[in-house]
């Protein structure tokens, strides 16, 4: 076995650990609680309900399989690096924070329990975590060279578990990056609160925040919009919410940016709580804004491309769009048997 097929094993390997959110009991447990959505909210039977769940016409698409090769790609080669440079940023920010105020450390005298100060570890590393996560979020829609880079995730016709992989790699590494400084400030603020930091609580090896990401992540790019109970939605964020973000509507595209709490779009006013039925919604975006069309070669040549082609716009007087036709158009084929659209 030559060394690359040794390190494309390896990394593929890491789809069943519980690190990846491809785990067998993430995808289970989130089909699951789709089908008994369906069957309580919509009165559908168990078998309607897994059909709808497995339907051929969300799962055999192009859109579904340029997101299943994104989404390998992706836990091949971008994973890793994404999750080194996050924990750098974050030590570096930590580090360069403590140097600053090293006569300050433990300046509370301050003594909680073991048990206290790694709930707090661990509460704020997940709040921390998403913070990131929406900071970056809204930079991507909010500046127009990121936006084009975000707009490869909001090209998916079909919302599926793979949806959350079709990022372009300089958006995956940004994200993490954001995440890095929001998460050494939280740990520096603990270090000063506790003098030291105690380790977070763990599930399976994992931060239970990032667990808890885990289970979420695949039900907020689900094509069922599973609807948690009103209670619980102020507390951590509904799937149909992130489905509304997802919307070809322009008065849903910049709404709910979060990834696992609401409180942050709460804060800012950008959240939206609208119930919708299942297939209500069109995801993607509209033909004239889409330079992507499923090829993989836009997906990751386009993002790039654009600061030369808004040049060549302004000089030829058409849009970014409109010269990116000219690029190759080859993605990965479809079997005869992919349905077409949706």
């Amino acid at each position: 076995m030559t060394a690359w097929a040794m390190f494309v094993q390896e990394r593929l390997g890491r789809i069943q650990s519980p690190g990846s959110p491809l785990y067998w009991p993430y995808v289970v447990s989130a089909a699951a609680i789709a089908v008994l959505f369906l069957k309580r909210a919509a009165g559908m039977t168990v078998g309607d309900a897994v059909r709808a769940v497995a339907s051929p016409h969300v799962w055999l698409t192009r859109s579904t399989l340029t997101d299943v090769v994104m989404t390998l790609a992706h836990e091949t080669l971008v994973a890793v690096p994404t999750l080194a440079l996050g924990a750098c940023v974050s030590n570096g920010v930590l580090g360069a924070l403590g140097e600053r105020a090293a006569g300050a450390i433990g300046a509370s005298g301050w003594t909680a329990p073991l048990v206290v100060q790694s709930a707090a570890v661990t509460l704020a590393m997940m709040l921390a975590i998403d913070l990131g996560t929406f900071v970056a979020h809204r930079l991507h829609h909010a500046v127009p060279f990121l936006w084009e880079i975000h707009a490869v995730h909001h090209s998916a016709e079909q919302l599926t578990l793979f949806t959350a992989h079709r990022l372009h790699p300089l958006e995956a590494l940004l994200r993490a990056a954001v995440q890095g400084v929001c998460t050494g400030c939280a740990l520096f603020a603990l270090k000063l609160l506790f003098g030291h930091l105690a380790p977070a609580i763990t599930v399976w090896g994992l931060g239970v925040g990032f667990f808890v990401h885990m289970f979420t992540n695949n039900l907020l790019h689900s094509h069922v919009p599973v609807r948690y109970p009103r209670w619980l939605r102020p507390l951590v964020l509904s799937p149909h919410v992130h489905q509304l973000h997802h919307s070809r509507l322009a008065a849903h595209r910049d709404r709910n940016f979060g990834a696992v709490f609401p409180y942050w779009d709460r804060l800012c006013g950008t959240y939206l709580d609208i119930e919708v039925r299942l297939g209500e919604l069109a995801f993607g975006l509209d033909a004239g804004e889409d330079p992507f069309k499923h090829s993989l070669v836009r997906c990751y040549l386009y993002p790039l491309a654009f600061p030369v082609l808004a040049l060549v716009r302004k000089l030829r007087g058409t849009s970014p769009a409109s010269v990116a036709q000219q690029m190759p158009a080859r993605g990965p084929r479809r079997p005869r048997s992919i349905a077409r659209g949706q």
